[in-house]
């Protein structure tokens, strides 16, 4: 008898435990897979997402966008107010996600023009987003069909999202600034502004060399063998050839800029 009771509290305090584990990741929701509560100093700075290809899909449906910026983490510095004056009665959202490629570019594109009321792309063209290292034609994620079985279970079911959840309640209590804008996917690179603000052009022309030892060394950047041949970007072409095609036929406006590369990189 005492067996049974022993099982029973076990059981039941597994089955609490699990339950507000859920709850909790359900409310703080650090991946912005939900969207459901905003709670002032609970939930509204996320800066423990898992990916930005993930997040920014979801919020840039939430805002039901018109004009969308698409590109690298290049385009992703351009704030959606400095269009409004161009689109002033249209809703501007910067979906541009930090070192994607064309391939997942295409993707959102394609989506975005499916099932939001899309009139206009701004599209950053990245040289390095024709990597082939960033570029998987093969596979598509589930979300761009409107499953999003993977994103709920991975914001939900795992201790690296309860991890990430308590670490997002805690930069809310203690009031932190949001590294990103979800709300119109901008990078705040707020990190760099209070570091340029103690430190000056220090700081700059160390993060500058940095960056340049990192693309300089880095296997996977330009030193990237494949990506030295000029047949690596073939597939790269037809996706963008393929985005023009949707633009047309789907009468999206598309303007193309080419996001400067720092001198010193070539």
């Amino acid at each position: 008898m005492k067996y049974k009771n022993f099982n029973k509290t076990a059981l039941f305090s597994i089955l609490v435990t699990f339950a507000s584990v859920l709850l909790f990741n359900f409310i703080i929701d650090p991946y912005h897979a939900f969207n459901v509560f905003t709670i002032k100093g609970i939930n509204t700075t996320k800066n423990h997402t898992v990916n930005h290809t993930m997040s920014k899909f979801h919020t840039a449906k939430l805002a039901n966008p018109t004009v969308l910026l698409i590109g690298t983490s290049r385009t992703a510095h351009i704030h959606p107010l400095y269009l409004q004056k161009y689109f002033p009665d249209e809703i501007i959202y910067n979906l541009a996600i930090p070192g994607s490629g064309v391939s997942s570019q295409k993707n959102n594109i394609e989506y975005f023009i499916k099932h939001h009321n899309i009139k206009t792309i701004i599209y950053g063209l990245d040289f390095f987003a024709f990597n082939p290292v960033n570029n998987k034609f093969e596979t598509k994620d589930k979300r761009y069909e409107n499953d999003f079985t993977k994103d709920y279970m991975d914001s939900l079911l795992s201790v690296r999202t309860l991890r990430k959840s308590i670490k997002t309640l805690k930069d809310n209590i203690k009031n932190r600034d949001a590294l990103l804008d979800y709300a119109i996917g901008w990078e705040t690179y707020t990190s760099y502004y209070n570091e340029i603000n103690k430190r000056g052009d220090i700081f700059i022309k160390e993060n500058i060399q940095n960056e340049l030892n990192s693309l300089a060394t880095q296997k996977n950047h330009f030193n990237y063998p494949p990506f030295k041949e000029p047949k690596s970007i073939i597939n790269s072409l037809n996706a963008l050839e393929e985005i023009v095609k949707l633009c047309k036929d789907n009468n999206v406006e598309l303007h193309m800029f080419i996001s400067p590369i720092y001198s010193q990189i070539i």
